[in-house]
């Protein structure tokens, strides 16, 4: 074709030459090449772009013009809704910002005014040497003019006519114990006053309460604060500045916003005053969304509570629900409004107070019922499906196929379907916990533990060593060495389960398929599926959950502003309805101030759930906290006791359960208590040996959502035995054929990240075959993981405050049970001399009766009768030597004298001693007999231990001896110690030789072969704090009196 086209070109040239123009040749010519060229044809991915439908209906134009210009009226102001212009969108965005700020400036005027509620201050200082009723004379004296108020509470009313704003200030009680109490005063304050001194000569602005209390301000949520300074006029001129310059960059550190002021004149309180009313208020939001009192006066009337006080916050609804810190929830009979008793013009005082009943509930009260009731019907369902769950474990176990080719799936379905119960599953989580160490266990593994039980032993014993040689005896007698034991053990588990997390002993003596039948596997831990209405426990009929909790929290924070009942800032008395006598007077005799604070509930937040928290560990909270250890959780407005479960924070439905919340984590913590809706402050406090609390988290209350899944896993670990490229033959992973062919269907991962899956059996005793992505290594570890959903206890307790031990009363109880334990009519009694009730180390000469022949070894219990007192204690036993240090004895041998250390109330000498042994037909044998020797707690006793060496070469005074160590760092560290033998020889350690312990030491003359050298260490050791009185009762009491139980002030 193209060649036959050339020819016809050619043709034309010849014929086309004899024309005129050239440009008339080339335009023919460009012609006749275009109809000869082929077109191009667009492919399959060529643009095609949308018909314009025009036969359905009129475009746009079309309608205009047809309409000629004509619009309907309702179109007219649709389109006028819709659409407005540029001008007119700024103006309406100028009105709405001009309204709001209208409305905050509103709210801001009305604070402190006559028609509001006025400011509530609370005054707390840093240091405990710092007196707030000074600061708060001063600013009571600081206008001549102000009128102030008191009344029975410990209110101070303080009307300042000038700026026409009122303010009210609370003093919460300072020092150990009074913590919480303290935060009570802050959860309602709208502002907090800060009180330091510049009289402090260590230079500190705070004491370690004043720290601990400004941490858990912090954590809670701080009402607006402000920082006076106090006592500057007292120091030097010239020091006055650089003083407070330095106080203010420690203020800064801590307040980054806030600014020092000074405290010390007339002057300086009203401007004070005048920062607190025109201060911009934090905003919490916790507080803002719920009618909140703190009561002016309280009154008692036949099971019904009379709060009166000023109402803050949001309106309160009659009909609605209250919360009472220390007593619980509550329901309200009516509201009393009342005429403002502490009007800021004087020209009122004299005014009528008025009564005037604002609000009665009716019939739409909300019921005090806190947890869901079950029907019959749902309790016979959960019987028949327990009795359905009892019958398929057997069918399971029977129909476990065998050979199939399973690695495609993704879980065991129905393994949660046991015969074991809930309780023999909680049995079962402690084992897990406690990492299954069966009896039956390899040998080499049971030697492994062992020498690490002693490793742990030693490496304790020279811990507590080190402490008592250079700490005082003052830290130390404080210290509880039972709790340190309790600690250590804690954090070694801690670090073992971060090293290998989640990995357990696979148990020889029971079945993996039965021991670990409510586990299950996934293959995806991220997308496999799990049903969230399977497996659940009885107590999740008890409970409420929502359908969208995060839409009904919004719902009912938006309309809590617009509830019709009580306006905020009048003020009214509540009538508190059901009040029991017996819980009111426990609450007060337990109420160490006059604080009394009452909350209104929101719909449902009187209502059980499970509650999810986000929490942070505080910076100066080091040990691990285990899953479901008790705590006392203070979220929002409640504090209550619960043992919490952890798993992680992250995105996704399904959490992994964590066994510790250890330092520098973030987790969410799961609980049985009240639903609340957030914003809300969550803090974790841990009780300590001495009854004080610690804080140890903080974080925001996340959800209360029942159906957040949380997964405890499993680890079955494997080592290879054989390796052939992909294939391996795993070991001690299962000790029976049974389990390796009921796991085949779950995926196997190994700790080098290979995936693989069991392929077969060999042989009866567990070993498999299995076949991997990739060639394993010889020293990789081969893992099976099992999952099972877990849940939380329903542990929750209310914090109520109950009666505090009055010193100097007699109980009725303690009456009764002395008199129903006495066996004669005898009643004596015995005078102290000043000091004689006051706890100390009582140390007594000792020596033992010519028939008894048994030793008694230290910290044995004995009953003790010394002086006048006869009680329970383990004392521990010393020489009876001239000195200050006294060698302890472990054991009190037959005709031996000692000395006998224990804590008990000092008592002056002389005295007679007897100890008593108890017998096992519960008579009684005396051991020992003795007299008073002192009340010293400075008595130094001593425990000595010996380490034993051997010579292995002797050269005149030097020799070669060796194990008494066994590496050449211990050899070096105990240098300065000096070396005795058996023989009496003394000397010291020269050098190291090698690196197995060996040394070359120098005597002070030549060795026999036969001697032993020595080298003696000594630990200071202290008795227990287990002194308990012999009472008379009618049942014996269990535990050790000072021990104490736990009551929230």
């Amino acid at each position: 074709g193209k060649q036959h086209n050339l020819k016809i070109i050619k043709t034309n040239l010849t014929c086309e030459t004899s024309k005129n123009s050239l440009s008339e040749f080339f335009w023919d010519l460009r012609l006749r090449m275009s109809n000869t060229q082929q077109r191009h044809r667009h492919g399959s991915l060529k643009q095609t772009n949308k018909p314009h439908k025009t036969g359905r209906h009129r475009s746009k134009s079309a309608v205009e013009n047809a309409n000629k210009g004509k619009t309907s009226v309702k179109a007219l102001s649709r389109k006028m809704d819709k659409v407005m212009s540029r001008d007119s969108r700024r103006q309406q965005a100028n009105q709405l910002r001009k309204n709001k700020r209208a409305e905050t400036m509103n709210k801001k005027r009305q604070l402190g005014t006559a028609e509001y509620a006025p400011f509530l201050v609370c005054l707390l200082p840093l240091e405990a040497s710092i007196d707030p009723r000074s600061t708060l004379d001063m600013l009571e004296k600081c206008d001549p003019e102000a009128i102030v108020y008191k009344n029975s509470t410990g209110i101070t009313y303080l009307s300042v006519p000038r700026f026409k704003q009122r303010f009210s200030f609370i003093v919460p009680p300072v020092g150990r114990g009074n913590e919480f109490t303290a935060l009570d005063y802050l959860k309602v304050a709208d502002t907090t006053l800060f009180i330091v001194s510049a009289n402090n000569p260590e230079g500190e602005i705070m004491d370690k309460w004043g720290a601990r209390i400004f941490q858990m301000a912090l954590a809670q949520g701080l009402p607006t604060p402000i920082v006076a300074l106090q006592d500057l006029e007292s120091i030097a001129p010239k020091k006055r500045i650089p003083m407070k310059s330095g106080i203010q960059k420690v203020i800064e550190k801590m307040l980054p916003d806030q600014k020092l002021l000074s405290l010390d004149t007339n002057s300086d309180a009203l401007n004070l005053l005048r920062k607190i009313g025109a201060q911009k208020k934090t905003k919490l939001r916790n507080r803002m969304y719920r009618p909140h009192l703190y009561a002016d006066r309280v009154e008692y009337e036949e099971e019904v509570l009379k709060v009166t006080g000023y109402l803050r916050g949001t309106p309160l609804d009659v009909n609605r629900l209250v919360y009472i810190p220390g007593l619980g929830d509550f329901q309200m009979a009516q509201i009393d409004v009342i005429t403002d008793p502490y009007p800021i013009d004087k020209r009122n005082l004299d005014q009528e107070i008025v009564r005037k009943v604002f609000a009665v509930a009716d019939e739409r009260q909300t019921p005090l019922d806190r947890e869901n009731a079950v029907d019959d019907v749902m309790q016979e369902e959960e019987e028949e499906a327990v009795e359905e769950e009892t019958e398929k474990p057997k069918k399971l176990v029977k129909r476990v196929p065998v050979g199939m080719n399973s690695y495609t799936a993704a879980w065991i379905p129905d393994v949660e379907e046991v015969e074991e119960d809930e309780e023999s599953e909680d049995e079962s989580d402690d084992d897990d916990e406690d990492f299954m160490s069966c009896a039956s266990e390899v040998d080499s593994n049971a030697e492994m533990d062992d020498d690490g039980s002693q490793n742990d032993d030693q490496e304790y014993e020279e811990i507590t060593e080190e402490e008592g040689i250079s700490n005082e005896a003052k830290y130390d007698e404080g210290m509880d060495l039972e709790e340190e034991k309790r600690s250590l053990d804690k954090l070694k588990a801690a670090q073992l389960d971060k090293r290998w997390p989640d990995e357990i002993d696979t148990p020889q003596d029971i079945p993996v398929r039965l021991r670990y039948q409510k586990y299950r596997g996934l293959e995806s831990f991220r997308t496999s599926p799990w049903d969230t209405e399977k497996g659940l426990p009885s107590d999740y009929s008890r409970i409420f959950h929502f359908e969208n909790f995060r839409n009904r929290a919004r719902f009912e924070l938006k309309e809590a502003a617009a509830v019709v009942g009580v306006p905020a800032g009048l003020f009214l008395t509540i009538h508190i309805k059901g009040v029991n006598r017996d819980i009111w007077d426990a609450f007060k005799s337990g109420q160490e101030s006059e604080n009394f604070i009452i909350y209104g509930l929101l719909p449902h937040e009187h209502k059980m759930s499970i509650v999810n928290c986000i929490l942070r560990r505080t910076p100066d909270s080091e040990m691990p906290i285990e899953s479901k250890e008790r705590l006392i959780i203070q979220c929002g407005y409640r504090r209550f006791l619960a043992n919490p479960i952890y798993s992680e924070h992250t995105h996704g439905n399904k959490y992994k359960f964590e066994k510790f919340f250890r330092p520098d984590e973030v987790v969410v913590a799961s609980f049985y208590a009240p639903i609340q809706y957030p914003p809300a402050a969550v803090m974790c406090f841990r009780q300590n040996p001495d009854s004080s609390v610690s804080l140890v988290a903080a974080g925001s209350l996340l959800s209360c959502d029942p159906n957040r899944i949380i997964l405890k896993r499993i680890r079955l670990s494997g080592y290879p035995l054989k390796i052939l490229k992909d294939l391996a033959v795993v070991r001690f992973m299962f000790f029976n054929a049974e389990d390796v062919n009921y796991y085949k269907p779950i995926q196997l991962r190994t700790r080098c990240g290979r995936l693989g899956h069991i392929k077969e059996s060999l042989g009866t005793h567990g070993h498999m075959k299995c076949r991997f992505d990739g060639q394993l290594k010889s020293q990789d570890t081969v893992y099976l993981q099992l999952y099972k959903r877990v849940f939380p206890k329903w542990t929750y307790q209310e914090c109520l405050k109950t009666a505090i031990p009055r010193q100097g009363g007699v109980n009725r109880d303690i009456w009764d049970a002395f008199k129903s334990g006495q066996e004669s009519e005898n009643f004596i009694i015995y005078g102290l001399l000043p000091h004689e009730h006051k706890m100390s180390i009582v140390n007594c000469i000792l020596r033992r009766t010519p028939d008894s022949e048994m030793p008694i070894e230290s910290k044995e219990r004995l009953i003790i009768q010394c002086g006048y007192r006869r009680f329970l204690a383990n004392p521990i036993y010393s020489e009876h030597t001239h000195g200050n240090k006294y060698k302890f004895e472990k054991f009190f041998r037959p005709d031996e004298v000692v000395v006998a250390s224990f804590y008990a109330p000092i008592q002056y000498p002389p005295a007679a001693v007897m100890c008593f042994r108890q017998n096992p037909d519960s008579s009684v044998s005396l051991v020992a007999a003795g007299s008073l020797l002192s009340c010293d707690p400075n008595r130094i006793i001593l425990k000595r231990i010996r380490l034993s060496g051997y010579p292995l070469k002797i050269l005149k005074d030097l020799a070669v001896v060796r194990f008494m160590f066994f590496n050449a760092e211990d050899v070096n560290y105990y240098k300065p110690i000096q070396l005795r033998t058996r023989c009496g020889r003394l000397g010291h350690i020269k050098e190291s030789l090698g690196t197995h312990g060996h040394m070359k030491c120098r005597f002070d003359g030549q060795l026999k072969s036969q001697d032993t050298v020595y080298l003696q260490l000594y630990k200071r050791v202290f008795p227990k704090w287990t002194y308990q009185e012999c009472l008379k009762t009618a049942i014996p009491r269990q535990g050790v009196s000072g021990s104490g139980s736990m009551d929230i002030d």
